[in-house]
């Protein structure tokens, strides 16, 4: 998959480190459903992984489904009374929300309006392909930079 090529190429050229990463089933002969499942099950523990390493500040995520781009900016988990997570959610920015409404539903502090145009649960992937890429804000040597102009991608799985 080479969905994300351009806004590889782009952060590579000015020299910043970039990683692809593929979404896909572990089992191409389940049904849909359970490779939707095990998809979403990844991208929830790369998220999980991304945004809980300790790290203050991360740039957002470019994530890419068949047919449209979003940019993940962080992730919120929402707890039951016990204090386990009962749901987490993706905090999007999707180019298919007019951006008068997220502004204005983020300039109203007196309502969790923002919620419904940001959170999108992982309960809402229902491809069985993903790809997301991540930049760091490390600068490329020379070298490496030449060598990024090959791309690879990452197959990202997880142990159950």
């Amino acid at each position: 998959m080479n969905w994300l090529v351009e806004c590889v190429v782009f952060f590579r050229y000015f020299g910043l480190e970039t990683q692809v990463y593929d979404f896909l089933p572990d089992n191409l002969t389940a049904s849909k459903a359970l490779q939707i499942i095990n998809v979403r099950k990844k991208v929830e523990r790369f998220l999980n992984d991304y945004y809980s390493d300790g790290k203050i500040e991360r740039l957002p995520l470019y994530f890419q489904q068949s047919g449209h781009s979003r940019t993940i900016i962080g992730i919120e988990k929402l707890m039951n009374g016990s204090g386990t997570l009962a749901v987490q959610n993706m905090l999007i920015f999707d180019p298919a929300t007019d951006g008068r409404t997220i502004k204005s539903s983020l300039q109203d502090e007196t309502t969790l309006r923002w919620r419904s145009s940001l959170c999108r649960s992982l309960d809402t992937l229902k491809d069985v392909k993903y790809q997301i890429v991540s930049v760091t804000s490390r600068l490329m040597s020379d070298i490496e930079r030449e060598q990024s102009k090959i791309l690879r991608g990452v197959l990202y799985s997880y142990n159950k």
